[in-house]
């Protein structure tokens, strides 16, 4: 990443931090959105291109970091649908932004182990100005009452993928709810990532009511 803050995939996971609390949302959750996030990116900066619903490598743009990584798997794979990068490497996508937003003093991560186990991860935010800003931006997309076509695309997309993983920045369930046709036209503004990554979160979510988990 050029700005360590800057990009979607940093914006999105400071929206997912309760400054409160100092915790992030599940891990799988999270880098559902990580993936999402980056890819929606490399869509945005042209390095990435939209073929019926298939995601490809433009070939003349170069990115570095987690967005050169994803990157290099685009353009060494055979054509895929963009939820099938979305749950793909979702883990290590998730473990480098992270570490790269800590190197950088973003964001300080202390864990707990058990037997070597990560049983609690502890997240404080070093930079509050600027995750209030980025909460403010996506409530006023959310909860506004402006025509969703005037939002900026960087904003679109990033109300877009907050409220396709349902953080809680977004609102309440209630609150999702009432505002649920403006949402929907914020993540149609969002397309193909964004609808992409919606369906993700909700397999996601089905899976874990049924017992299954969700996999990795």
């Amino acid at each position: 990443m050029n700005d360590h803050a800057g990009s979607l995939p940093a914006q999105c996971y400071l929206l997912a931090c309760d400054p409160q609390r100092h915790t992030v949302p599940d891990r799988h959750q999270l880098g559902l959105l990580m993936r999402g996030a980056v890819l929606a990116e490399l869509l945005l900066s042209g390095a990435l291109t939209d073929d019926n619903g298939f995601a490809g490598a433009a070939g003349s743009v170069q990115s570095s970091g987690v967005l050169g990584d994803v990157l290099g798997e685009v353009a060494a794979s055979k054509p895929r649908r963009w939820g099938a990068w979305i749950r793909k490497g979702w883990k290590p996508t998730l473990n480098t932004v992270e570490a790269d937003l800590r190197e950088h003093g973003v964001i300080d991560v202390t864990t707990k182990t058990v037997l070597g186990i990560v049983v609690r991860r502890r997240v404080t935010i070093l930079d509050e100005p600027r995750a209030l800003r980025l909460r403010a931006v996506v409530t006023d997309a959310v909860q506004g009452t402006g025509e969703v076509s005037l939002l900026t695309e960087r904003d679109a997309l990033l109300a877009g993928l907050a409220t396709a993983v349902e953080l809680k920045t977004t609102g309440s369930v209630t609150e999702r709810w009432r505002l649920r046709r403006r949402i929907a036209d914020i993540q149609r503004r969002g397309e193909p990532v964004v609808p992409a990554l919606r369906a993700a979160f909700g397999q996601l979510r089905a899976a874990r009511t049924s017992g299954g988990g969700g996999g990795a």
